[in-house]
This record gives structure tokens, C-alpha cells and sequence, in this order.
């Protein structure tokens, strides 16, 4: 995933992958459903409490792995080899929504009330416990 940002990679604070969960041998080698703790994020040193619930964004195609910081979510349709030079048009529509969000002072409360709209799902609101 890291090797998409191109020329950009180095502009990365980090990669928060699977080897961050907090996972176990078993469940990290194994086909193991993971939730994506955003506090994990926030609290760990290496970003120097720099991030918070109001400037941090989850990308992800699942709405089960964001279930903890659903406000914090934008969920892209899936997106796969077969899409490669189609019609779709759902990552300019990311793109276009991620430069929006780069202009918000609290994106949780601007992905609360202005959904990311899907192409599979149309808007997808956020799960709210």
C-alpha cells in the first residue's frame, strides 16, 4: 500500500499496519477481522499528541474495522485490478472529498455531517453507539 504514495511516501509520519493492532501471533497470521483503534494513534508517542478525533481520518473499504471512531471514517467502495483503467470514477470522488477535508478545522464533525457518498452505497453514515 505504502509503495502508491510514490514520491510522496517520505511526506508519511508513518504506516499504521496490521503489525500495530496489538494482535497476537495467532490472530496477526491468520485471517483475523481487525478493528482500527484510532486511540492507539493518539496516544502513542511517536506523534507527540499531535493528532486527535478532530484532524485524523480513517480510509478504509469496511465499516466493521472503523466501528470504534466511526466519525473519523471515510469508506471508499472497494476498489480492485478489475477497476484499472475503467469508468469508475470513486477515487477522484476521494480525492475531491479529501481536499475538502484538508480545508476543515474538526473533519469528525465535518464526516458527521457530510458523509463520504459511495459509489456502491450511495452516503454511508456512520455507525453511532
Amino acid at each position: 500500500m505504502v509503495g502508491l504514495f510514490g514520491e510522496y511516501k517520505e511526506r508519511l509520519t508513518a504506516v499504521w499496519a496490521r503489525d500495530k493492532f496489538g494482535l497476537t501471533d495467532e490472530q496477526y497470521n491468520s485471517d483475523f477481522a481487525t478493528i482500527k483503534d484510532l486511540s492507539r494513534i493518539w496516544e502513542d508517542s511517536l506523534f507527540g499528541g499531535r493528532y486527535d478525533q478532530h484532524n485524523t481520518v480513517l480510509l478504509d473499504d469496511s465499516r466493521d474495522k472503523a466501528q470504534l471512531q466511526p466519525w473519523n471514517a471515510v469508506r471508499p467502495s472497494t476498489f480492485g485490478i478489475q477497476d484499472i483503467g475503467g469508468t469508475d470514477n470513486e477515487l477522484r470522488r476521494l480525492m475531491t472529498y479529501l481536499k475538502e477535508l484538508q480545508q476543515e478545522e474538526d473533519v469528525k464533525a465535518y464526516i458527521t455531517q457530510n458523509p463520504f457518498q459511495s459509489r456502491d452505497c450511495g452516503t454511508i453514515p456512520p455507525i453511532h453507539k
